[in-house]
């Protein structure tokens, strides 16, 4: 699910309030839930302590943009699945992505990004020349999102190719 750093940045408690070890004590007025995680067929709610002084902080990954990739059921159905997966592999492989040395961009699926017949959709998000830029792209196939990413992790102009939008 997370690395080990990042199980160590937080707290995974099996029930909503156990404790991970005896010396650790957390009240319930400290606890914000963050995310859900299910394992197993185990449920696991992962919290985060809200100025615990023994939590550490969690890592903050640098990003140069964020590529959102439509996971809804007419993206899916022309391959949007395969194209996050083969994206993600991608950005791994080459050191683009964020969390690599060097990398800075951002992948998430996402839901629906309103051009069901024009799929998979793929937007971008990054700060250029202290203005929000954005772009949106229909029919996206491998080669194109992989431009995308390159483009944002240089800083370069985004393709134009299939290009919809502001």
């Amino acid at each position: 699910f997370h690395s080990e750093k990042f199980r160590k940045s937080y707290g995974i408690f099996r029930n909503r309030y156990e404790q991970p070890s005896a010396s650790f004590h957390l009240r319930p007025s400290h606890l914000i839930l963050v995310g859900i995680q299910r394992p197993a067929a185990q449920r696991h709610v992962l919290f985060q302590t809200a100025g615990h002084p023994n939590l550490m902080t969690p890592t903050y990954f640098k990003t140069s943009g964020h590529l959102l990739v439509c996971q809804h059921v007419n993206c899916k159905a022309r391959g949007s699945d395969l194209l996050y997966r083969a994206l993600w592999n991608a950005l791994d492989a080459q050191k683009l992505a964020y969390f690599k040395t060097g990398g800075s961009v951002r992948l998430t699926e996402s839901g629906c990004l309103g051009a069901c017949s024009s799929g998979p959709v793929l937007c971008v998000y990054r700060q250029r020349a202290g203005q929000l830029e954005e772009g949106w792209y229909a029919a996206t196939d491998f080669p194109l999102a992989l431009k995308v990413a390159r483009a944002v992790h240089e800083g370069a102009e985004l393709p134009d190719d299939r290009k919809y939008g502001p």
